[in-house]
């Protein structure tokens, strides 16, 4: 299955900016148009409005539908496209008529578009395929630390077929106050957990099992990775390279429903926890895995928001699928 990794300097790439709407057409060339010499991700638009639009992928189990809203809808002062809501949903029948919606908050996910409401171009990365994307903005806001959120299909440990399969994951905070800096420590995705308790922004539409319906609080899933490196975010302790053998260490990144002890549900689709510290990569580093990670090649997208760990992205069509 196809990964591809397009970003914002490519060849006829969409500008993204702080003005409503810009998002919904970088999504809408990256996941079903294709620009330039870059082919779409596949999905589909199943329902648009003005600035507005239903994302589908065309592969999963469950095929969860992502509502992208970029119509700047928000009150004074405030009413501006700084910021985008995302928010999914196990059916849609029209652009606003939705059932089993995830996260169950009026917002939704959170997308940090741009410092300013202006035609500011914003450099922006998207890893996608058929199934799951990850995006990632530096929005001026981190200085250049990068925004972001993800959508779609995790490998699922159950044996058998899993209708639920789905996951978003970002920040959940609007931008309140009239200063347009945004705190690091409210965007979720680089943001760790151990095996009993939930990660901020993380959601699935229903429990394990599926019969208790859909998660209902603000902190319905957890994400951990290697623990003894960090429960907090996407920083490592090993010195870099590792002086023994010269290599980089990396982990995958498990998904876990916190209860008395923590069940883990699978993984993250081609999302890695660096072992190292930040200062290790250098944004848009890239290597090619060695023993058990043979065949696989990797993408550094650094730092997080808050500079202290990288984003590792696996860039070879070597996704987990179920």
């Amino acid at each position: 299955m196809a990964v591809t990794v397009y970003k914002s300097n490519d060849a006829s790439a969409p500008a993204l900016t702080g003005a409503a709407g810009s998002l919904c057409t970088v999504l809408d060339a990256v996941l079903v148009n294709g620009y330039g010499a870059k082919a779409a991700a596949g999905w589909a638009i199943p329902f648009t409005g003005t600035n507005l639009r239903i994302y589908r992928a065309p592969s999963g189990a469950m095929r969860g539908f992502m509502r992208v809203d970029d119509a700047a809808s928000r009150a004074a002062p405030f009413a501006n496209g700084c910021e985008a809501r995302i928010s999914g949903s196990e059916g849609a029948t029209a652009i606003s008529t939705r059932t089993g919606v995830y996260p169950p908050t009026t917002n939704g996910i959170i997308l940090r578009k741009s410092i300013s409401a202006d035609s500011t171009a914003r450099p922006w990365i998207v890893v996608a395929d058929a199934r799951t994307m990850y995006m990632f903005v530096q929005s001026g806001d981190y200085g250049n630390g990068w925004a972001s959120f993800m959508f779609g299909e995790y490998f699922s440990l159950k044996p058998t077929s899993d209708g639920f399969n789905s996951l978003i994951a970002g920040s959940i905070t609007e931008q309140l106050i009239a200063t347009p800096t945004p705190l690091a420590l409210n965007e979720n995705l680089p943001k760790l957990s151990t095996a009993i308790i939930t990660t901020a922004g993380h959601f699935t539409p229903r429990s394990w099992n599926g019969e208790f319906g859909p998660i209902t609080t603000n902190m319905g899933i957890g994400k951990h990775g290697h623990g003894t490196h960090s429960n907090i975010g996407l920083v490592g302790l090993i010195p870099y390279p590792n002086p023994l053998d010269s290599a980089i260490y990396i982990s995958q990144c498990w998904l876990h429903e916190p209860m008395t002890l923590g069940i883990i549900r699978g993984r993250l689709r081609g999302f890695w926890h660096l072992l190292h510290p930040a200062s290790s990569l250098v944004n848009g580093d890239t290597w090619s895995g060695a023993g058990a990670l043979a065949g696989k090649t990797f993408l550094a997208i650094s730092p997080v928001p808050d500079g202290l760990g990288s984003f590792v992205m696996e860039t070879s069509d070597t996704w987990e699928t179920n």
